[in-house]
């Protein structure tokens, strides 16, 4: 299995900006079957907040999310049609909503009564 995370945050007085990747891949071989996938997933999340003072650890918020593929998808055993292609499925969420940052207490919540959700193929 492949794995990587990639997380950055940029804070400044009022705002906070979060950015994180999440990249996976596995393959798996058992006695008897082919090589087969068991994990691919691409995963993008982007959050801006902001707080009226530097006391309050709630933020008015905004998140993007993007999730997605590498590869085909199939039905096992049958590999001659793929169920599923690279970038497709592929689906965004945004939302609007409120985010609760307290870093002494590694302690994140997001809440978004505004949700869309866009699937793009």
């Amino acid at each position: 299995m492949i794995k990587g995370e990639f997380t950055r945050i940029h804070t400044l007085n009022k705002s906070k900006w979060f950015n994180e990747l999440i990249v996976r891949y596995g393959v798996n071989k058992q006695d008897g079957n082919a090589i087969r996938k068991s994990d691919d997933a691409i995963r993008l999340t982007s959050t801006f907040g902001y707080r009226n003072d530097t006391i309050s650890n709630w933020y008015h918020s905004a998140r993007l999310n993007f999730n997605t593929q590498f590869t085909n998808g199939y039905n096992y055993p049958n590999t001659s049609s793929a169920i599923s292609k690279p970038f497709a499925p592929a689906y965004t969420f945004l939302g609007v909503g409120a985010e609760y940052f307290n870093k002494k207490q590694k302690l994140n919540v997001y809440i978004s009564p505004l949700t869309m959700k866009i699937p793009w193929f």
